[in-house]
C-alpha cells in the first residue's frame, strides 16, 4: 500500500516536471534550429564545399558531409551558449562568450569528423601529412566562416531586438495615447455649460411665486431634458433621433421663457433617425445659437435644425436666423469653450473625417457638423420593451 502511494506520488511528480520541461525544451530547440538559422548554415556549408571541390581528391560526399557536420556543430554551440550559463562571470558579454565557444568548437568538431571518416584507414589522419593539412584547412577556414556568420547572426539579433523593443514602445505609446484620448473625451463630454439650467430654475421660481400654471409644464420640460441628457455623458455615440428629442426638450424650455421671440423648425429625414451622433453635440450648437443669436435679439428669431446625408457623410446644420437689423456679434464666430470642446470631441472621435464649420449669411449664422454616416445597431425586442 505504501509502495503504491509512493509510486503514485513519483508518477505525479514526474508528470509535473514533464509538463513544465517539455514545452520549454521544445521552445528552446525551435529557437536553436529555427528555419532561418538552418537555412543560413546549409547555404554556408554548400558554398565552402563548392569552393574546395575543385582541388578535392576524395569523394565529394565526404567533403560535404564534413562541412555539414562542422556547420551544425557550430549551430548547436551557438544556440546552447545563448542560454548557458544564465549569468556569465566577471561581466563577460554574451556575444564574446559565443564567439570564443565557436572558435573552440570548430577544431573539436573537425577532429571528431576526421576521426569518424578515416577510422578504417592507416596510418591515422594525424600521422598522414596530407590529411593533417586538410584538418588545418578545415579548422582555420571553418573558424573564419563561423566567426563571420556568428557576427552576422548577432547583429541580426541586436537589430531584431531593437525592432521588437521599438514596436513594444510604439504599442505602449499608442495604448497610452488611446487612454489619454478616452480620458480627454470623457472630460470634454462633461464640460457642458450649465447656464441655461440656472436660468430655467430661476424662471420656474418666478412662475411659482406668481402662481402661474405654466410653472408645472416648465418643470416637466426640464425633467424631460435632464432625463435625456444626464445618461448620455458616459456614452460615445447616440442616435440622431435621441439628440433631436433632447434638443426639442431644451428648445421647449427656452420657448416657454421667451414665447414671443423664439420659433423652432426641424428638417430631419426619418431614415436618419438611427444615425450615430456624438452625445450632446447638437445641443451644444443649439445652446450657442440661443445664447448668441436669440437672447441678444430684441425680436428673437428662428432656430432651424437640418440633417442631410451627402457622399457618405452626415451633415447636421443649426440655422440661427435672428430677426434684428444689427449684425450678429463677432464672438459668435470665435471659438469659445463650448465650440472648442465640441470641435476637439469631433476630432478625437472621427479624426480628419469630422468637422465643425461656422458661416454667416446676412443675419443668419449657420453651424454645420459633419462626420462619416454610420448607423447604430437596432435594439433587441427585449431591450425595446424594457426601454418602454
Amino acid at each position: 500500500m505504501r509502495g503504491t502511494c509512493y509510486g503514485g506520488l513519483m508518477h505525479s511528480h514526474f508528470d509535473q516536471i514533464s509538463s513544465t520541461l517539455l514545452p520549454t525544451l521544445r521552445r528552446t530547440l525551435a529557437r536553436m534550429y529555427s528555419w532561418q538559422r538552418v537555412r543560413n548554415t546549409v547555404i554556408a556549408c554548400l558554398c565552402v564545399s563548392t569552393l574546395m571541390l575543385e582541388g578535392w581528391e576524395a569523394s565529394w560526399q565526404i567533403l560535404f558531409g564534413r562541412w555539414f557536420f562542422i556547420g551544425f556543430a557550430v549551430l548547436t554551440t551557438f544556440g546552447v551558449l545563448e542560454r548557458v550559463p544564465k549569468r556569465l562571470p566577471f561581466g563577460i558579454a554574451r556575444w564574446v562568450w559565443q564567439i570564443v565557444g565557436i572558435v573552440l568548437m570548430v577544431p573539436i568538431a573537425t577532429t571528431v569528423i576526421y576521426t569518424l571518416t578515416t577510422w578504417n584507414l592507416s596510418p591515422p589522419w594525424w600521422r598522414d601529412s596530407d590529411r593533417l593539412i586538410g584538418w588545418f584547412t578545415f579548422s582555420i577556414l571553418g573558424s573564419f566562416v563561423a566567426q563571420w556568420m556568428t557576427l552576422v547572426a548577432l547583429l541580426g539579433q541586436i537589430r531584431g531586438e531593437a525592432e521588437r523593443q521599438a514596436l513594444g514602445f510604439a504599442l505602449e505609446r499608442s495604448q497610452l495615447e488611446h487612454q489619454a484620448s478616452e480620458a480627454r473625451l470623457q472630460l470634454l463630454q462633461r464640460q457642458i455649460e450649465p447656464h441655461f439650467l440656472f436660468n430655467t430654475l430661476a424662471s420656474i421660481r418666478e412662475l411659482i411665486a406668481a402662481g402661474e400654471p405654466a410653472a408645472l409644464q416648465l418643470l416637466d420640460e426640464l425633467n424631460a431634458y435632464l432625463r435625456g441628457s444626464m445618461p448620455k455623458l458616459d456614452q460615445h455615440l447616440a442616435s440622431l433621433s435621441d439628440e433631436i428629442k433632447l434638443c426639442a426638450a431644451y428648445l421647449a424650455i427656452m420657448k416657454m421663457r421667451m414665447p414671443d421671440r423664439l420659433r423652432v423648425e426641424f428638417a430631419v429625414p426619418a431614415q436618419l433617425g438611427n444615425a450615430s451622433c456624438p452625445p450632446l453635440a447638437l445641443l451644444t450648437l443649439v445652446e450657442n445659437a440661443i445664447k448668441h443669436g436669440i437672447d441678444p435679439s430684441e425680436h428673437g428669431g428662428v432656430i432651424r435644425i437640418d440633417a442631410l446625408a451627402v457622399a457618405g457623410q452626415l451633415r447636421i446644420s443649426v440655422h440661427n436666423d435672428a430677426s434684428n437689423s444689427a449684425p450678429l456679434p463677432q464672438e459668435v464666430f470665435a471659438i469659445g469653450t463650448g465650440l472648442n470642446n465640441l470641435r476637439e470631441r469631433t476630432r478625437l472621435l472621427f479624426g480628419a473625417n469630422g468637422s465643425l464649420v461656422l458661416r454667416k449669411v446676412d443675419h443668419c449664422t449657420i453651424a454645420e457638423l459633419s462626420w462619416p454616416l454610420t448607423f447604430l445597431p437596432e435594439p433587441l425586442p427585449s431591450q425595446k420593451q424594457l426601454g418602454s
